[in-house]
């Protein structure tokens, strides 16, 4: 470094020319276009005891914001409108998010043709000459020294996108933030990660990331047009907003869902290999095109208004309850991505998305939904729903009583758009910090007073617990895993975490129901002889493999030295690890060859 610097000009100023792979060169705007330049090169006087090599690098991160390295430099002096400046040829490290300062409106990485363009817009003719001659100096530089810019050591460390990759504008003062709550496994992360540089002219996006901000710029004008912002959760990421361009001369949209269905889009892309695949993004808008994409408003306010209608219906029919629990295993299967009519968002409609929002918003206890599928977690944010709805007609008959009947049609709405940007992801936005719980109904005492305090859950108190007792009643499961049907006819609990002391007003509407549904028929009990499971063979306990059962005659099994039926089993297998149940679906729950007997039989009679 000593003997580059050693042999620059002796000049009254100077400066540093950033280079990057490809041909790019860095110019900066000067505010108020200072000395009639309206894109030159960062440079400086040196202060007292300064090198040339100290003041070019200060100048050049006060001006910019790298970090460089010194790798070259250019002959002779470049005469301007107030005096001399030698310039050094720069490679860039790093960049820091508060720079440049006030003394540079915006940055541009440009190809050597864009780059002539730019400073021939500088009023000053004497200063706008000596830039241009600067950049053919680079220019005949660059091709004697092609491989020091990137030297081969360093090309792995640009293999994800830089802004230097690119001729980008910074994202402008006019913008909005939208709050955003996605979460990305290491594998997603690492693609966002990695961004994308342009290839062709239908690539309609240059991506880059840096300090947990995701930049997209629109690729023929280098706009800025979203920020995504993301927090470190364990080895993935968490998008926790994001930043949108409100300036019409750059952006036209100004339409916040719209602005969430892009952004989706937009990390599905990254996250299906845009590198390797120039036309995802259009293979991603042209899935929002189709009339039953997942990513619109319209069609899930449909199915799920439709699931809620239904649901207030059987409150008054019980014998339609069980069209209703078909309906039920139909969403899991289409928000599970498994349904071939409906199009989802590969990057949404994932366990680690989708699912967890539903855990945290519908209120589901994680314990009871440890290791299951997204269909499980689905089926049961809907049974969640579907106890939330009953709670409302229960509130709505008994609060007719006292002449105080609520507008059950306007609850149902709400309770409709929140359930609709729930499962769309936009939950944050429209309904921030809010839950299935809050929309509960007040409680009422005897008489008709109100109870302060909201409980969705059907865990209340120890007597409720009591009252729930074994059915040994072996269903096949539903696409969530478990039938809804025969979880009520056995008064097995929703996996709803408790919210609250007081007795679910729910409650009395379920035994209602009850009397409909036990004349329902069933199918015969699991035989463990049909799935090639014989007497004597062991069976895993999902939850904990190290507690285990042994088969015997007649579908029961051996645990803990008594002979129990798979459900009685499970349900002190449950007991024995803490869980407070009194009733448990046992196929769900034992494992053999890896598999529950629920996905064996599934398996063996994808029609049962």
């Amino acid at each position: 470094m000593e003997g580059v610097s050693s042999t620059i000009t002796k000049a009254g100023a100077y400066g540093g020319v950033l280079l990057a792979r490809d041909g790019l060169i860095l110019l900066r705007e000067p505010a108020d276009h200072f000395g009639g330049y309206a894109w030159t090169f960062a440079k400086g006087r040196p202060e007292p005891g300064d090198s040339p090599q100290e003041t070019a690098l200060r100048e050049v991160y006060e001006e910019t914001g790298y970090h460089a390295e010194i790798i070259g430099v250019l002959p002779d002096a470049f005469h301007g409108d107030t005096g001399s400046t030698a310039f050094f040829v720069m490679r860039p490290l790093a960049r820091e998010p508060d720079q440049p300062g006030w003394e540079t409106w915006h940055l541009c990485w440009a190809n050597f043709e864009h780059a002539a363009k730019l400073i021939q817009r500088s009023s000053s003719k004497k200063g706008q000459q000596r830039d241009l001659a600067i950049l053919r100096a680079v220019s005949k530089w660059l091709d004697e020294h092609l491989a020091v810019v990137l030297p081969e050591a360093c090309r792995d460390r640009y293999h994800c996108a830089q802004p230097w990759d690119w001729p980008i504008q910074v994202m402008p003062e006019q913008h909005c933030s939208q709050a955003l709550d996605l979460p990305l496994s290491e594998q997603q992360a690492r693609a966002i990660r990695k961004g994308f540089v342009p290839q062709a002219m239908e690539d309609k996006w240059f991506a880059w990331f840096a300090d947990n901000v995701l930049h997209l710029h629109r690729s023929w004008s280098g706009f800025c047009i979203y920020q995504i912002h993301f927090a470190n959760q364990g080895k993935g990421l968490r998008a926790t907003h994001f930043l949108a361009n409100r300036c019409q001369d750059q952006y036209s949209c100004q339409d916040a869902a719209e602005d969430q269905q892009q952004v989706l889009a937009l990390l599905q892309w990254l996250q299906n290999g845009a590198a390797h695949a120039g036309n995802g993004l259009l293979a991603a808008l042209q899935s929002a095109a189709q009339p039953n994409y997942l990513g619109s408003p319209d069609v899930l306010a449909g199915l799920l208004g439709d699931y809620i209608l239904e649901r207030f219906a059987c409150c008054q029919d019980a014998v339609a309850m069980p069209k209703h629990y078909q309906e039920n295993a139909r969403l899991a299967q289409i928000f599970s991505g498994q349904h071939p009519d409906y199009v989802a968002l590969p990057a949404w409609h994932t366990r680690a998305a989708l699912g967890e929002t539903l855990m945290d918003c519908m209120g589901l206890d994680r314990d009871y939904c440890a290791g299951e599928t997204l269909a499980f977690l689905v089926s049961e944010a809907l049974a969640a729903l579907d106890i939330a709805v009953g709670a409302w007609f229960d509130h709505a008959a008994s609060a007719a009583q006292y002449g105080a009947e609520p507008d059950i049609q306007a609850v149902l709405s709400e309770v409709r758009d929140f359930v609709v940007s729930v499962f769309l992801g936009t939950r944050a936005l429209s309904h921030p910090r809010q839950r299935l719980a809050d929309f509960a109904p007040p409680a009422r005492k005897a008489g008709g007073q109100v109870l302060d305090g909201f409980d969705l859950s059907l865990r209340a108190s120890d007597d409720r617990e009591n009252f729930y007792t074994e059915i040994d009643c072996d269903e096949p499961a539903d696409a969530g895993g478990r039938n809804p049907e025969t979880r009520a006819a056995r008064g097995e609990r929703a996996a709803v975490s408790p919210s609250g002391s007081n007795p679910s007003s729910t409650f009395e509407t379920l035994l209602n129901e009850l009397q409909a549904i036990s004349n329902v028929s069933r199918q015969s009990p699991l035989d463990m002889s049909l799935l090639d499971i014989n007497p004597g063979d062991v069976l895993q306990f999902k939850l904990a493999p190290d507690i285990t059962c042994t088969v015997l005659e007649n579908n029961r099994v051996r645990f803990d030295g008594a002979t129990l039926s798979l459900s009685a089993a499970a349900v002190r297998a449950l007991q024995a690890i803490g869980r407070t149940v009194t009733a448990a679906r046992g196929p769900d729950y034992w494992l053999h060859g890896g598999k529950t007997l629920t996905a064996l039989r599934k398996r063996q009679n994808p029609a049962a």
